[in-house]
């Protein structure tokens, strides 16, 4: 059976400075305070799903966008989280950091995400050695289709430039569905 080893992951923090503007980091490249604040986009209303070692649900650039995490101190992990190798673990935790780094690169608080405004949910796939097997991924999917994880566009109206990537996606998105039913019997898409 095939596998990846994640082992133990850089862990790294990222800031924004006093001014509130983004560091010389990837976002500053390409450009994600235009997209914010230009073109209005920075992933509200989507929920992104991390498939990695799992993710620290406490982390302070992380918490606040966690689906799982209800406000006023209310959590709900059973829609939110699942652990492939370790199907009793019922609160989300990463014994590697890798999960946690690759969900603040991607949803991340405080200048360190793409996409602060999203949501995110988790599933994890590494074992206690940081082993993921082809299995566990298989799991992954399967999990996650039983998380409501991406609403795909079916309709809408974009017009000039914009909507060949609105074609893009809503193909995309029928393709990633025709896959994921093949291959694991039902989809995350809705």
């Amino acid at each position: 059976e095939g596998h990846a080893y994640f082992g133990n992951a850089i862990q790294s923090s990222i800031s924004t400075t006093a001014t509130g503007s983004l560091p010389d980091s990837g976002l500053h490249q390409i450009r994600a305070r235009h997209v914010w604040e230009g073109l209005g986009v920075d992933g509200s209303g989507v929920t992104v799903a991390i498939v990695d070692t799992g993710v620290d649900w406490q982390h302070p650039d992380l918490q606040r966008n966690y689906r799982g995490n209800r406000g006023g101190g209310r959590v709900d992990h059973s829609t939110s989280w699942f652990h492939t190798s370790i199907p009793t673990a019922t609160t989300p935790f990463d014994p590697h950091g890798h999960g946690t780094h690759v969900t603040g690169t991607a949803v991340g608080q405080n200048g360190i995400g793409v996409a602060p405004g999203a949501h995110w949910i988790a599933v994890a796939i590494a074992d206690e050695n940081g082993i993921a097997y082809d299995s566990d991924i298989h799991a992954a999917f399967r999990a996650a289709g039983a998380l409501p994880i991406v609403r795909c566009p079916h309709t809408g109206s974009l017009s000039g430039r914009r909507s060949g990537l609105w074609s893009a996606v809503r193909g995309g998105c029928h393709q990633v569905r025709d896959i994921v039913d093949r291959d694991c019997g039902h989809g995350p898409l809705l």
